[in-house]
């Protein structure tokens, strides 16, 4: 999905036939009789939830983008889109902000683009419960091993302790 805002005001100046087949799942574009090209960026991200690990809201995203100029470095967020009317499940889209300056008013503007991501989530918490799991199998298997060796340890020390020492030393002698 591809969109173009402008950033002081965050007015679509563009947008990708496949933007807007995606977006007129949701009911309050599909309803709205508005076109979709006067949307602003403030009214698609409504739809979405950013990761924890951006640090960033919403709110913070669409302040960020208003001060951006095409000297700035692309930012990139991965956000939860709340589910469609038809789907309960969750999906997952890396969206990236790509400053430029728009060609036809030479005003500062943003690409959007929207890649869905939801396999790769699904793959990542997979395997963090992988790794999870290895983790406990490894620290239960380390210690049953650490208990019996230090049984064995603690019995070999008391043993030695026991042996006078000229004949450990002697012992120790004939076979160095």
């Amino acid at each position: 999905l591809i969109m173009l805002f402008k950033c002081k005001t965050g007015k679509m100046v563009a947008a990708s036939p496949s933007a807007f087949t995606f977006y007129s799942q949701y009911p309050y574009f599909a309803e709205s009789s508005a076109m979709f090209g006067e949307e602003t960026l403030a009214n698609i991200l409504q739809f979405s939830i950013p990761n924890e690990d951006s640090g960033l809201t919403c709110e913070q995203i669409l302040e960020k983008i208003e001060h951006m100029t095409r000297i700035d470095p692309p930012f990139v967020v991965e956000v939860e889109k709340t589910p469609l009317t038809t789907s309960s499940d969750v999906r997952w889209f890396r969206l990236q902000f790509v400053p430029i300056s728009d060609p036809v008013t030479s005003e500062n503007s943003v690409v959007v683009t929207e890649v869905e991501i939801t396999a790769l989530k699904k793959v990542q918490e997979a395997l963090k419960m992988k790794e999870t799991e290895q983790l406990d199998f490894f620290h239960h298997i380390v210690h049953e091993l650490r208990t019996p060796m230090h049984g064995i340890v603690n019995i070999l020390a008391s043993a030695m302790e026991k042996v006078p020492r000229t004949f450990s030393a002697h012992f120790l002698h004939s076979y160095i």
